[in-house]
């Protein structure tokens, strides 16, 4: 007796015509009748996602609209929570906190609030040119990327971003604001010892640059957030290639980023 699976195979291989059809039948129900808990920023879902109801989420994330940060006229919160949850497990280890590529610094805002980064004995550096990507270190994919940036309104440097910076972040005692290009800023970071790193400069060359700078300086159980890992096939590799020199991996999410951890 021949079968079912070997049958329904033969019938495939004769009627190709008919696997349209097929899989709406199986699938088409299931997909109409599905209602996603999350579908934003290229992310849908149906799974469980607490944080969207979590009072300490809610309250930074409306304090840091709030006070202006999300000027890119979307709201990345899987991002963002990502992000949240990482400094959340730095602040207990010792250790400042970096964060390369702030713009108008929704990140950096965000997990401030919702540590309670003022009561907290560190640091936090705050990375950016606070005018745009840096043309010297982009490649030619960069160059085209940065192109359909400024064409779809994506693209949030104007001459404004440096004074909202500095004025909104001027009541924290413990943050530094590091105006210029990475590499050569990365001096100005005044830590040997770094809990929490963020990476998000849309450049490989700079972003490397950082996380060869920083990584021997990361303690044990350091957190290392790559913003644009699942989003740009040149940075990607680029810190496959880090990782694999460093014998670690790097943990892929679906929201594009990547996490790594220090041992």
């Amino acid at each position: 007796m021949v079968s079912k699976k070997i049958l329904k195979n033969k019938i495939k291989q004769a009627f190709p015509f008919l696997t349209p059809a097929y899989r709406f039948l199986k699938y088409g129900v299931r997909i109409m009748r599905w209602v996603p808990t999350y579908d934003e920023d290229d992310l849908i879902t149906n799974h469980l996602c607490d944080f969207l109801e979590d009072d300490r989420f809610i309250k930074s994330l409306a304090t840091t609209e709030k006070e202006g940060h999300l000027q890119l006229g979307y709201v990345v919160r899987w991002r963002l929570y990502t992000a949240c949850w990482a400094a959340d497990h730095a602040k207990n280890l010792d250790g400042d906190f970096v964060e390369c590529g702030v713009a108008y610094g929704a990140t950096s805002r965000m997990i401030m609030e919702y540590i309670g980064f003022k009561n907290i004995s560190k640091k936090f550096y705050l990375l950016d040119t606070y005018e745009g990507l840096d043309e010297r270190y982009l490649s030619q994919d960069e160059r085209l990327r940065l192109v359909e940036y400024k064409k779809t309104g994506s693209y949030p440097y104007t001459s404004a971003m440096y004074p909202f910076v500095k004025k909104a972040f001027g009541s924290f005692p413990n943050v530094t604001i590091v105006k210029g290009a990475v590499p050569e800023t990365l001096g100005q970071v005044k830590s040997e010892k770094i809990a929490y790193l963020h990476i998000d400069m849309n450049c490989t060359v700079p972003e490397i640059a950082a996380a060869e700078y920083f990584w021997p300086k990361m303690v044990k159980g350091a957190v290392m957030l790559l913003d644009d890992y699942g989003f740009a096939r040149e940075q990607h590799d680029a810190f496959d290639k880090f990782a694999k020199e460093r014998s670690i991996g790097i943990l892929s999410l679906p929201t594009g980023q990547g996490l790594m951890i220090k041992p």
